[in-house]
């Protein structure tokens, strides 16, 4: 049998590996720090980690004035996201963003992008905007650790 090349399905195009590996490693050390600031919960023989719970806990944080950046374009260009309908993948449309924007629904879009990601619906169709999507997800990343100096003294604690 010939040697099966893993790389095969992702072309020369899309995304850049680094930005990647840079944005999982990210979300893996911010759910860590949020298990253990105590954000999460056990779900049958699983730890769940609650982001949500954090997000509202944190929901009188002041948001920056206006979003700019991965924030801003978060709002204006939300990531789809992949459903099951009708036995079929399809995309869907996100909530539209609340106005003000919430942390809740940035966190919300940035792990969209992540789950779009790592669990392989995304498909290598418009380099730029997922790009830009990683981007955006780790600005929220970064605006979210800013919010809580527990979550936050966890993330940077040396590995």
């Amino acid at each position: 049998m010939p040697k099966l090349d893993l790389e095969v399905p992702f072309g020369t195009g899309g995304f850049r590996s680094e930005s990647v590996c840079r944005v999982l490693r990210f979300f893996s050390r911010f759910e860590w720090a949020l298990k253990r600031a105590g954000f999460a919960k056990m779900r049958g023989r699983q730890i769940s980690i609650r982001r949500r719970s954090f997000a509202r806990e944190h929901s009188g944080a002041k948001l920056p004035h206006p979003l700019t950046g991965g924030l801003a374009y978060l709002i204006l260009h939300p990531p789809k996201q992949q459903v099951l309908e009708d036995d079929a993948l399809v995309w869907q449309d996100m909530p539209e963003a609340p106005e003000p924007p919430t942390l809740e629904w940035l966190l919300d879009a940035a792990y969209v992008v992540r789950n779009n990601l790592f669990h392989g619906g995304k498909t290598i169709s418009r380099p730029a905007r997922d790009n830009q999507l990683l981007q955006a997800a780790e600005d929220v990343l970064r605006l979210a650790l800013e919010c809580d100096e527990n979550v936050r003294r966890y993330y940077e604690e040396p590995i």
